[in-house]
């Protein structure tokens, strides 16, 4: 148990006792995450989070929030006008200390911070650091008199909120929370500390009433969900629970365990209401769960546990929080199960295949007021997945204000390329910024953004999938499409995923063992064919594999027998050294899910003779161009597609420094390249050639000519033995490929500074 295992040790906020036996709050979350089982962690998704990621978010959403606050008062209330307004969060302190005074008790004071998957509380101690320097600062620039504890007392109580499934969590952040608290507490007098039960609550975000999908879209009050009969009763229960948690949180000893157990009772009573009720729409939505199931999924009522925030006498632009942050679930939609249905129903953004941190952000920045901020880290898979479209489509409503990608450094001990998306609820704008973080060697995030940061313009962003490059990028990949068609059209949709056997120990055989059969059986010849995998696929060099595949598709035994004994009496009595070779796999082969009709068989293919002929060959993920030529004749495993094609310029595109480009640009990004999956990769734009044209026949031509050249190069270097003569090969290798980057650069009529772009962003 994690608790058990947190007993034993001394807690102090800084490392300064030099003993072994001592933790501090912020290794805490740490500890929590590595405590975790591997099956926790996967039910779960919780990851620990680093600071430097927790700090950043934390302070790009608190300080615009505080911000674009203080300018609402100081244009509505003091008479400033749009010049004389704050940008950043320094230019505060410097108000009179009467108006500061006024936006610490009208804003500061009153800001509610929630991370609605909070695990150990990482996010939500990050704002605390925050708000206490900000509380600090100006109690200094007014003259107030107010120490540390008060401070810090003052945003547990009124500024931080979390909710989390997993209970030790929330116990591990309530410890952090207290813990940083009594590190301004004078050594030998202890004061008790506040009651933060009802900020950090133990619930499924996702699931209940008041998460306004449906409560802010109406103007019912929470009762109103319920029996008609039931209204007068739960009004009164959630205003007198309300007014006891409000005692709660600043009483202590008996009086306080009193107040709790009258807030426990009123609990009990709301939450059989209103469960009962949700419990009923399951129902009525055919989600097939029993009550004690149901109960289990711990539905989280947002506007019964944080009343105060969703106040209805508040007018409806003030109900929510003001900020929103965190690290949600990345569990994947497997797991869900029944919810979906739910889910489904609730969502915006559903899709049938979408990991839980989809739903998570639709309901992060619905939980805003009007004037809130939100920002997550999440995996960055959504900008191209199919299941992140209908995402898509919501964010491009709502106003982005920037996305940070880390790609595939890593930033979690797990590799789950994240993100970081920050959202205001500001009117949509055309614009927002991205950074592409390349190293996670800076000392400063919000530094490395700043001088990274580009524009993009969201009105270009394509719901297929986002691209997210600076406007003179856009502008070039709009002037390339201009002048060609997607790669989808330029081949007639025809590109083939290789062959998937189910059993390569059995199907695949080295040039000893088809030598061995051939022997034994020349006629075994006609079912053995030639076989690459990608480790085999190399730019421009010739397939050299020495692997073989021992082919019968599909459909091809009953054509001449029926019945499994006379179908395998049939294969022995033909091509017995197959059949020999393969009976000691016959237990596995069978329990293939994609066999053929018989266990010798590999699974339903309909383009088995697509791989005799001529065709480009290529590797499904690249880090570099990795695009190849084959005459005929050998089939490839399912890490290659094939182009049945003889087009040399299209080989000759691809294997370009502008054809990497344009991979880099509209395929995925995992690890350290790209996976060329043909939703993406098939809409580069290729050239057309028009023949007619004698510019473009000359370019045509040239391309040809030059790649030609390059097969046949790799062809000598392939069989060259000498160290000279592989040194001059490869530098004739080099020069051609200069020459045929600068052809295609002219085929697509690029200019110098386009160029530049292409060649600053092929790696």
């Amino acid at each position: 148990n994690v608790l058990q295992f947190l007993d034993s040790f001394k807690f102090v906020h800084k490392e300064q006792l030099g003993n072994g036996d001592s933790v501090d709050p912020e290794i805490l979350g740490y500890i929590f995450e590595r405590a975790m089982t591997a099956r926790d962690r996967k039910g779960t998704g919780a990851y620990y989070t680093p600071k430097s990621i927790t700090k950043y978010i934390s302070e790009n959403t608190i300080y615009p929030c505080i911000i674009e606050k203080t300018n609402e008062i100081l244009k509505t209330e003091k008479g400033y006008n749009d010049t004389e307004l704050i940008k950043e969060i320094d230019e505060l302190f410097i108000l009179p200390a009467t108006t500061l005074k006024a936006i610490w008790e009208k804003i500061i004071l009153k800001l509610r911070v929630l991370d609605n998957a909070c695990g150990s509380g990482a996010f939500l101690l990050a704002a605390a650091n925050i708000l206490f320097w900000l509380n600090k600062k100006i109690n200094d620039k007014i003259g107030a008199d107010n120490p540390d504890t008060t401070l810090k007392i003052i945003i547990l109580v009124n500024n931080l909120y979390g909710v989390d499934l997993n209970p030790n969590g929330i116990e591990i952040a309530k410890l952090r929370l207290w813990l940083w608290l009594a590190d301004s507490y004078e050594p030998g007098y202890i004061k008790p500390l506040p009651n933060i039960d009802y900020n950090l609550r133990v619930g499924n975000s996702l699931i209940g009433y008041v998460d306004l999908g449906e409560f802010r879209s109406t103007k019912l009050t929470l009762s109103d969900f319920l029996r008609d009969e039931e209204k007068p009763t739960l009004d009164k229960l959630l205003k007198e629970r309300n007014d006891l948690i409000h005692e709660y949180k600043i009483t202590w000893g008996e009086e306080a365990k009193e107040l709790k157990s009258s807030v426990q009772e009123l609990d009990v009573k709301i939450s059989d209401l209103l469960n009962a009720d949700l419990y009923r729409e399951f129902g009525e939505k055919k989600i097939e769960i029993s009550r004690a199931e149901f109960l289990k999924l711990n539905p989280f009522h947002w506007g019964f546990e944080f009343y105060e925030v969703f106040d209805l006498e508040k007018p409806k632009g003030e109900r929510g929080f003001d900020v929103v942050i965190g690290n949600p679930p990345y569990v994947r939609q497997e797991a869900l199960g029944e919810l979906k249905t739910y889910i489904r129903d609730q969502y915006t953004v559903y899709s049938g295949t979408a990991d839980l941190y989809v739903y998570f952000i639709e309901q992060g920045i619905s939980l805003l007021n009007d004037d809130g901020f939100f920002s997550y880290i999440v995996a960055n898979k959504w900008m191209r997945a199919n299941y992140g479209k209908p995402l898509r489509q919501w964010l491009k409503r709502q106003c982005i204000e920037e996305i940070v990608d880390f790609g595939d450094l890593p930033v979690f001990q797990a590799t789950t390329y994240p993100c970081i998306i920050r959202i205001s609820k500001n009117p949509s704008k055309s614009t927002f910024d991205v950074t592409e973080v390349e190293t996670l060697s800076f000392t400063n995030l919000s530094d490395y953004v700043k001088n990274n940061n580009y524009v993009v313009n969201q009105e270009v962003l394509d719901d297929s999938g986002w691209s997210l490059v600076d406007e003179k990028t856009q502008a070039l990949l709009d002037k390339i499409c201009h002048v060609g068609v997607p790669l989808r059209e330029y081949v007639n949709g025809k590109i083939y995923r290789g062959i998937l056997t189910g059993l390569n120990e059995a199907f695949m055989i080295d040039a000893e063992t088809r030598d061995k059969l051939i022997a034994e059986d020349p006629k075994s010849e006609e079912l053995i064919k030639p076989f690459a995998m990608g480790k085999d696929i190399r730019r421009y060099q010739p397939l050299q594999s020495g692997r073989y595949l021992i082919l019968m598709p599909k459909g091809w035994t009953r054509s001449n027998s029926e019945g499994t004994e006379d179908a395998l009496a049939w294969l022995e009595r033909e091509y017995p050294s197959i059949a020999a070779h393969l009976k000691p796999f016959s237990d596995k082969a069978q329990k293939r899910y994609d066999k053929g009709d018989y266990w010798w068989e590999l699974r339903a293919c309909d383009y088995y003779e697509e791989f005799e002929k001529t065709k480009i060959v290529y590797l499904v993920f690249q880090v570099r161009p990795a695009f190849t030529f084959d005459n005929g004749g050998i089939y490839c495993n399912n890490a290659i597609f094939v182009i049945p094609n003889k087009d040399l310029l299209l080989l000759g595109i691809l294997n370009s420094k502008l054809g990497w480009f344009l991979i880099s640009s509209y395929c995925t990004q995992i690890q350290s390249g790209y996976q060329l999956i043909f939703k993406y990769f098939g809409r580069i734009p290729i050239h057309m050639i028009d023949f007619s044209d004698p510019d473009d026949k000359s370019h045509h031509d040239k391309v040809v000519m030059l790649v030609k050249h390059m097969l046949e190069l790799h062809e000598q270097l392939s069989k060259a033995t000498e160290e000279s003569e592989k040194t001059m090969l490869q530098k004739q290798i080099d020069k051609t490929d200069q020459q045929l980057d600068n052809q295609v650069y002219e085929l697509y009529d690029l200019t110098p500074e386009e160029i530049a772009i292409v060649e600053g962003s092929a790696k």
